[in-house]
């Protein structure tokens, strides 16, 4: 996704989740925070670290 975001000349973007995907976004957001400008998490709930 970074890759995609950088040849595009995006430096932040919003991370969509659904189901077991949630759990992807989430991750994603906690270890690259200056990456994700916010995540929207559908199905389950964030459960932490």
């Amino acid at each position: 996704m970074f890759g995609l975001l950088d040849s595009l000349g995006i430096e932040r973007a919003a991370s969509v989740g659904h189901d077991w995907g949630s759990n992807v976004v989430w991750m994603t957001a906690l270890m690259h925070p200056e990456r994700v400008e916010r995540v929207v998490s559908l199905s389950i709930m964030y459960r932490g670290r």
